[in-house]
């Protein structure tokens, strides 16, 4: 026995449910329906006179493009980083600089986080009782914002967290290592 389909009129496209959605929910649909629709692109002849429209989903290189007569051809411009890689990059940046100078309390709590000993939520508590309150604010400012950035580019918030926390846990260490290293510890 098939269950109730809920039908919806939104934005010229009819979409259907077997749950009822919410006035967001349709909105998202929308968009996403919108996003999945092909764009349509000019196509030229070899004198450069307008032929049509194709979709650009229907296009398929099969050569480089010539260049001008007289010019040599340019090298291919490296591909851009995917946009994970570069939140990625962006977060592991504003951790470090969130973490940077810290002051780690000496009295053995500071070796907590270091120690692959519990998990990441129990190392993360020991790192927030060792780090200065200032950096351990902006610590958990950088890396909550960090966990923003990877669950906008598709990854559930529970790992986003996690993997977030765990960016925060190695760059402390790190930066704990340095400061013993060079004697910088206060």
């Amino acid at each position: 026995m098939a269950g109730k389909t809920y039908r919806y009129s939104r934005g010229g496209r009819v979409f259907t449910s077997l749950t009822p959605l919410t006035v967001r929910q349709l909105d998202t649909a929308l968009v996403k329906a919108k996003a999945k629709t092909a764009t349509q692109v000019p196509v030229y002849d070899s004198t450069g006179q307008l032929v049509g429209l194709v979709d650009q989903d229907a296009i398929t290189a099969i050569a480089a493009p010539m260049p001008p007569a007289g010019q040599k051809p340019q090298a291919a411009a490296p591909a851009p980083a995917p946009a994970a890689a570069a939140s990625a990059d962006q977060a592991a940046e504003a951790v470090t600089k969130s973490v940077f100078g810290a002051t780690f309390r000496d009295d053995g709590a500071s070796t907590r986080f270091v120690k692959a000993v519990g998990n990441t939520e129990d190392r993360w508590t020991g790192l927030l009782k060792s780090i200065d309150p200032r950096h351990g604010v902006d610590l958990q400012r950088q890396v909550a914002v960090s966990a923003l950035r990877f669950v906008a580019d598709g990854m559930s918030s529970p790992n986003a967290v996690a993997l977030a926390k765990r960016l925060g846990l190695d760059v402390a260490s790190a930066e704990q290592a340095r400061q013993i290293r060079l004697g910088v510890r206060r």
